[in-house]
């Protein structure tokens, strides 16, 4: 049986229905997108098997899918987490970012304006703004900018790839 998503949201219906014995998740996902699917899915079915493929192979991300409920990582990539983890001169400042706030933050540090980050994860506006607030107060930053430049620093643009 197989079965293909274009949104979070019809990813997390798609198991529901069909229940699948692997699902192989996107990150990028739009709507709730990827993370937060592996997230409901593994809060709903902690059993359920999800293989996380990406482009995205920062650190960052790998940890990230793995609390969410992602099972394996590949021994390459497993061998670089271990690396950087023990070579870190300390933990990055999105590390402070719950689940959510770290989608959203993503989103905005790739130029996404508010509006269009509350259609993309279906949330409103109001909620993003404060979502933002929130981030910038945990990341002690006032603009759009210093969002960018640090999700540039740690690797969490596509541009920084």
């Amino acid at each position: 049986m197989v079965g293909e998503a274009t949104s979070g949201e019809e990813a997390c219906s798609l198991y529901w229905n069909r229940k699948p014995d692997v699902v192989v998740m996107d990150l990028n996902l739009p709507g709730i997108g990827g993370l937060a699917s592996i997230r409901h899915i593994c809060c709903q079915a902690p059993h359920a098997r999800l293989l996380v493929f990406s482009m995205h192979d920062e650190l960052t991300y790998i940890t990230r899918a793995l609390e969410a409920g992602a099972t394996y990582v590949e021994s390459q990539i497993a061998q670089r987490m271990v690396a950087q983890t023990i070579t870190r001169a300390g933990n990055s400042p999105v590390d402070s970012l719950s689940p959510r706030e770290f989608d959203v933050f993503c989103l905005l540090a790739r130029g996404y304006t508010a509006h269009e980050v509350a259609e993309h994860m279906h949330l409103s506006y109001k909620t993003v703004s404060n979502y933002s607030t929130s981030i910038k107060s945990k990341l002690d930053i006032s603009t759009s900018a210093e969002m960018a430049r640090l999700a540039y620093q740690y690797g969490l643009t596509d541009d920084a790839q």
